[in-house]
């Protein structure tokens, strides 16, 4: 059996390869996943990748691997539901404009959590460090990976399955970690935040000294570097619930759009009280919880709610 790499991923050539099995009546299976699809036949295995990585990048994510399979806290983890929750916005935010705002960045954010909560060693985290952002990402998110399986039988669909990664729960745990440090820098600015999106936080240029001490002493007392990028002609349009952000950022153009998302939280307290009188009703979460001896936000109430979740 062969296997055939480094053939561009699109639909045309895909199409063109599933066809042909088909015509000839062969048994085979096509797996599709976030960044390769692959056809297994009898005479081999084809594969079709967006990008090529470098070897460092899978190097990494074995390391990664490796170090969560013999942590006992990851086992727990990967036990637990966490929130995927990334980003949100001032109450009742309405249109601003300004000249300058303040952003401050999470320096490798997930692989700082990974360290900071004792899941990888430092020899991983060194060497996650070395990578290019863009390929630390890949690294880290192939905790997360999974694909679709399509089976065919003489030229015919008979079977489709969904796989993930059992390490999944692991990279939305980090998710879900980085998010309590931008619900905690939220809080300390006040009426100074404006919005923050997945590591990074944007606030009033006008925010007091003190306040941004006291933010800059929470993350390097609890494991986390930072960074400032400039951030100018800065543009907050709201519409209904749609927010559009646009700006220069490092001297490059930035856009973002997403849904208000503060209701959110107010729900999920709710949900979180509703839960108390009776935990019968939510078995979802009755698969282990995970006592947090440091980081941000030890509060329950900010789990979140799972918005793919199917409601019997």
């Amino acid at each position: 059996m062969f296997e055939h790499h480094a053939i561009p991923r699109t639909p045309k050539f895909i199409n063109e390869y599933i066809a042909l099995l088909n015509d000839m009546g062969v048994d085979y299976k096509v797996r599709h996943g976030t960044y390769t699809t692959k056809i297994e036949h009898p005479n081999g295995v084809v594969t079709f990748a967006s990008t090529n990585y470098r070897p460092q990048v899978f190097m990494a994510y074995n390391m990664l691997k490796k170090d969560i399979m013999n942590s006992q806290k990851a086992q727990q983890i990967m036990l637990s539901y966490h929130d995927t929750k990334n980003y949100n916005n001032k109450p009742r935010m309405t249109n601003y404009n300004a000249e300058k705002v303040l952003n401050l960045d999470i320096s490798g954010a997930y692989a700082a959590a990974l360290r900071v909560n004792g899941l990888i060693t430092d020899k991983t985290y060194e060497y996650l460090q070395s990578l290019k952002k863009t390929e630390r990402l890949v690294s880290v998110g192939m905790l997360a990976k999974g694909y679709t399986e399509f089976s065919y039988e003489n030229g015919k669909c008979v079977d489709v399955k969904a796989h993930r990664e059992k390490t999944a729960q692991i990279f939305f745990y980090l998710i879900q970690e980085i998010n309590y440090v931008m619900t905690d820098i939220q809080f300390f600015l006040g009426g100074d935040f404006i919005f923050y999106w997945v590591d990074g936080i944007f606030f009033k240029y006008t925010t007091p000294a003190k306040k941004i001490q006291e933010i800059e002493s929470l993350l390097t007392a609890s494991g986390y570097r930072y960074k400032y990028e400039d951030c100018r002609d800065f543009k907050y349009e709201v519409e209904n619930e749609k927010h559009v952000v646009t700006m220069i950022k490092s001297e490059e153009f930035k856009r973002y759009e997403f849904r208000d998302n503060s209701s959110r939280d107010i729900l999920q307290a709710i949900y979180e009280q509703s839960k108390k009188t009776n935990n019968k009703l939510f078995p979802s979460e009755t698969k282990g919880i995970i006592k947090r001896t440091n980081g941000f936000c030890d509060a329950d109430w900010k789990r979140g709610l799972d918005e793919n979740a199917v409601w019997d």
